[in-house]
């Protein structure tokens, strides 16, 4: 198994996950997850409203999570950030094997490549 991590981060609503995975493409483990609860109001239909209230719940994850890899993959959507509806790639910078995630889309669009 490679020793190179990397931590998903999922930021919605009501808080912010996160999973630090481990291992060779199609042989991933999740060797670490957290996740911490979001006040009222940091993100308001999709939307950072209150950024150091997103700082400070960010802080609290990677210090509870005791996640060992820098590396972060996320999703970021059209001109702003929105949460839901994703698709995330990331490259494996060793092998350049590719590993991927979606969530169905909420506009009902679908498009390939």
């Amino acid at each position: 198994m490679s020793k190179k991590s990397f931590v998903g981060l999922d930021i919605g609503g009501s808080g912010i996950r996160a999973a630090e995975v481990k291992g060779k493409p199609g042989a991933h483990k999740i060797v670490r997850a957290a996740s911490v609860d979001l006040p009222p109001g940091v993100i308001v239909d999709g939307q950072i409203v209150d950024q150091s209230a997103l700082v400070s719940a960010l802080k609290k994850l990677w210090k509870s999570g005791k996640f060992s890899s820098k590396k972060v993959a996320f999703a970021v959507i059209d001109n702003g950030i929105m949460f839901g509806g994703y698709q995330a790639i990331a490259r494996d910078p060793e092998t350049g094997v590719l590993t991927g995630a979606t969530e169905m889309r909420k506009d009902g669009q679908a498009s390939g490549y």
